[in-house]
């Protein structure tokens, strides 16, 4: 491995490192939040650029790697692709929701009759729950509830987690993992992508187990994309566009269910 760290052993100490925190970027967002809280409110959603900022510093440490110009047809191809990535990303995660919740409602009535046997439980509550804001109370997720009922949603601060995502999860990070798995050439890339993208569907475990579904499989529409473009560029520019548009058809739901939040326990 090639990088800026020539003591092998603080190599090996920073790579492990880097792999537990690409695991758990929102979690450390979420306490450094909780932390911070008694001396100043800091949203976790800029305490999350920060640490996905770190991530990227760290993996650049030690992949080092040689930046090289890229031409302006690939660029302009990948801005197009990345748009229409991203429209296409969105539409397919609106038909993957909407398909779970059907499913979630067929499979959730035989269960509920279990509840007078097994006893009744805020969690599993949660669980079968449609409503995110459940969802966040079961899960302790601090940036989950904050974003939905506080209605932190800077638009460029939402597209710049995007970009932030796609540079780790589909640029550094899969070439880090290159550099650590056995296999090179394409299938070491290949590899690296799809083991990177198990890790960012992993980071949206706040948000409950349908979220981490659906970020997987946007995970790979984003990794085909820097492949049939050539540019991490129409990654960054799909899932920017993606976070936009999620963030408008959230907030339109969220005021759809005001009256929810505030007569929920712990609600604004």
């Amino acid at each position: 491995m090639n990088g800026l760290i020539p003591i092998p052993e603080l190599r090996a100490s920073l790579l492990t490192a880097l792999l537990l925190l690409h695991a758990s970027p929102v979690m450390l967002a979420n306490r450094l939040a909780a932390l911070l809280e008694p001396v100043r409110r800091v949203s976790p959603l800029w305490l999350y650029v920060v640490v996905l900022e770190m991530l990227i510093g760290g993996d650049l440490v030690l992949i080092a790697p040689g930046l090289r110009p890229v031409a302006w047809p690939t660029l302009a191809l990948a801005v197009i692709v990345g748009l229409l990535g991203g429209g296409l990303g969105f539409w397919l995660d609106q038909v993957v929701t909407t398909s779970l919740r059907k499913a979630s409602r067929g499979a959730s009535r035989p269960l509920r009759r279990l509840a007078p046997v097994l006893g009744y439980s805020p969690s599993w509550g949660a669980v079968i729950s449609l409503n995110p804001l459940l969802a966040a109370d079961a899960t302790g997720s601090t940036m989950a509830r904050t974003l939905l009922t506080r209605g932190e949603f800077l638009p460029p601060l939402v597209v710049v987690v995007g970009i932030l995502e796609e540079i780790i999860y589909r640029w550094a990070f899969p070439w880090l993992l290159g550099c650590v798995l056995p296999w090179q050439g394409l299938l070491g890339l290949l590899s690296g992508l799809m083991i990177a993208n198990l890790f960012y569907g992993l980071i949206h475990l706040a948000f409950g187990g349908r979220t981490i579904f659906t970020r997987w499989l946007l995970g790979l529409l984003f990794a085909a994309l820097v492949l049939v473009s050539g540019s991490v560029l129409a990654a960054s520019m799909a899932h920017g566009l993606f976070n936009w548009l999620a963030m408008k058809a959230t907030l339109a739901e969220r005021r759809g269910s005001i009256t929810f939040v505030r007569s929920h326990p712990g609600g604004s």
